[in-house]
């Protein structure tokens, strides 16, 4: 199967305050992007527990983020937007350190990144 980003950023622009508000983990690069390892602020635990944020080159929005996130029923779950879509990976535990959920975002955005 393969796998495009869409040329736009994500649309969900909750990213921001996360950053402002959040634990940034890290910030690093990886098939030529940008990423930020986001632990959002319990305010926005509810949806979301980790987020990675991938952005272009010279780009100032992300263009992709892989999040762990409760699904609208609860369940915990890894998710993907790219532009305006949000698509579920698959389920996950809500309780993962930021250790492990890295390993299958990084996993995860090399299938997407590298085209």
């Amino acid at each position: 199967m393969t796998h495009t980003i869409a040329a736009s950023p994500i649309r969900d622009l909750s990213w921001m305050r996360q950053i402002l508000t959040g634990i940034v983990h890290e910030r690093d690069s990886i098939e030529g992007y940008r990423f930020i390892g986001v632990e959002p602020a319990s305010r926005d635990r509810s949806t979301y527990r980790f987020r990675m944020l991938f952005f272009g080159e010279n780009e100032r929005l992300p263009m992709l983020s892989i999040n762990l996130e409760s699904s609208i029923l609860g369940s915990p779950c890894y998710t993907i937007e790219s532009g305006s879509a949000h698509a579920l990976l698959g389920p996950a535990m809500f309780e993962l350190p930021y250790a492990e959920f890295r390993i299958c975002a990084i996993e995860e955005a090399k299938r997407w990144l590298s085209g």
